[in-house]
């Protein structure tokens, strides 16, 4: 009856170690299921970070850039000048301002601006009444680089060329 008893008690405590070891292994892998439900949950928490950051950088970007177009907007009301009757206008061709300079030109050597345009020609203008900012816009369409056209206005009798002079600066889309 001992051997039996014996063999009983062993088979049970047999019983008790397999499903101390199932338990064991059950707690593991559910640890690395947490692990892992974790670590993902951090990736995708990570992901929607990333994306409403570039979704708001995005944003802030069109922002400064409709800012930008109201400025140059604005700069180019400011700075417009319309012709008398008897000025005949000449429209240049499309090009872009690369860099936006000052020095003295014309018969005065009054200050002038100078655009520097990427069809190689230097225009410039001295008028002084709103210069400061044809200036500002001529500096503006530069760092923007906006296509633009300028002009040029003559009289009877005079014959300033759209590749040296320019009036007014209109940015062409």
């Amino acid at each position: 009856m001992k051997i039996l008893y014996d063999q009983e008690n062993q088979s049970l405590r047999d019983g008790a170690l397999r499903i101390g070891q199932l338990l064991d292994e059950s707690m593991v892998r559910e640890k690395e299921m947490q692990s892992l439900v974790r670590s993902t949950s951090e990736r995708a928490e990570a992901e929607s970070a990333r994306a409403n950051i570039e979704k708001k950088q995005k944003e802030e970007a069109q922002a400064e850039n409709r800012l930008k177009d109201e400025k140059i907007a604005q700069l180019l009301r400011d700075s417009l000048m319309t012709p008398r009757y008897d000025d005949i206008v000449t429209e240049s061709n499309v090009a872009t301002i690369k860099r936006v300079s000052q020095g003295n030109i014309g018969r005065s050597n009054q200050r002038a601006i100078i655009l520097h345009m990427s069809d190689g020609t230097n225009r410039a203008n001295n008028w002084e009444r709103g210069y400061n900012t044809r200036l500002e816009l001529a500096e503006e369409l530069c760092t923007s680089g906006k296509k633009v056209r300028t002009d040029v206005w003559n009289k009877p009798g005079t014959n300033y060329k759209w590749e040296n002079w320019f009036k007014n600066i209109y940015v062409v889309d």
